[in-house]
Formats: structure tokens, C-alpha cells, sequence
């Protein structure tokens, strides 16, 4: 790992390859963060300083935001296949265990519009706790709570290249 103040984590997905294009862009350096050794690859073969990272490893975690100044956090998503929530409240926890005498500066957290506590209601709830937990740390942080990130909307992208886009909201005519 090279010098770097930001860390990227999902550096590989939608919203983490933009922020990080952008850091890239701007000539700030970061680590990007990915859960998979080829991602990571990918990323070291664009010149991206990279690291496959299991955000279960708590204490690998903090040793990364320990050199850093800032993050932007994302809490990755589960196996549909198994229980997302509990799997997503654990991931959650360890990134925000992480940020324990991490010394950042500030983090921003990326969220969903809508985000409520509850029992078994999805990222809802999830990512309200990642939000609760990120606050306790005392860390300043941004959150993000958008309504409709790419990644909800690309199954949507074959019907838009053909002229249509249907989202529960659109009306049809009868």
C-alpha cells in the first residue's frame, strides 16, 4: 500500500468506483477497498492504489482507516440466497467497530432514503443501525440516504434503451 488519505470502501461496485474515479480525478490519494482479490487486480491493473479486504476483519479494518483521514462507508450487501439481515447488521457492526481509534477525521455513509429502525425490514432498518453506530463513534460524518442509487435501477436499463422505464410510480394509460 502506497500513501494515501481517503479509503474507499465497495471501491468495485457502483457508487464506490465513482467516488473513487472522482478522488483519481482530483489527484487525492486513496486505497480502494474490495471484497475480492480480482476486483483489487482490476483496480492495481488501472494504476488504483487497491486491497482486498473482508470487512469482517475488524482489526485489518482499523489498521487501513488508522493511515487514512477519511472514508466513505458502505455496508456491502449479503447473499440473497441466505439471512441478509443478520449478515448485513454483522458487516455493519464490524465496520463501525473499525472506526475505534481509527483517528478519521470525518466519514461519509452511504444510506437509503427511507431508513427506519425495525426488525426485518431490509437495508431499512440495516443501514438505520450502520447510521446509529457510525454516530456513536463520534466521528463527524455525512450520511447519504438517496432514494434510487444506480444499483437499484440498472435491471431497469434494457427497458430504458427501449424507450421505456417502468418504476412503481409510473402511470399507464388504460
Amino acid at each position: 500500500m502506497t500513501d494515501f488519505t481517503h479509503v474507499v470502501l465497495g471501491a468495485s461496485g457502483h457508487i464506490g468506483r465513482t467516488v473513487a474515479s472522482e478522488l483519481l480525478a482530483a489527484d487525492i490519494p486513496f486505497l480502494a477497498l474490495t471484497h475480492g482479490e480480482v476486483s483489487a487486480e482490476r483496480l492495481i491493473a488501472s494504476e488504483v492504489n487497491a486491497k482486498a479486504v473482508d470487512v469482517m476483519d475488524t482489526a485489518e479494518l482499523r489498521s487501513i482507516f488508522r493511515n487514512a483521514r477519511r472514508a466513505l462507508l458502505l455496508n456491502p450487501p449479503a447473499d440473497p440466497e441466505g439471512d441478509t439481515d443478520s449478515v448485513e447488521r454483522a458487516t455493519a457492526t464490524s465496520i463501525a467497530e473499525a472506526l475505534d481509534g481509527s483517528g478519521l477525521e470525518k466519514v461519509v455513509v452511504v444510506s437509503t432514503y427511507g431508513a427506519q429502525p425495525g426488525e426485518r425490514i431490509g437495508d431499512l432498518s440495516v443501514l438505520y443501525g450502520f447510521e446509529r453506530m457510525i454516530e456513536a463513534t463520534g466521528i463527524p460524518a455525512a450520511v447519504n440516504r438517496r432514494a434510487y442509487y444506480f444499483t437499484n435501477l440498472e435491471p431497469l436499463l434494457d427497458e430504458a434503451r427501449k424507450g421505456e422505464f417502468t418504476t412503481p410510480h409510473s402511470l399507464r394509460t388504460c
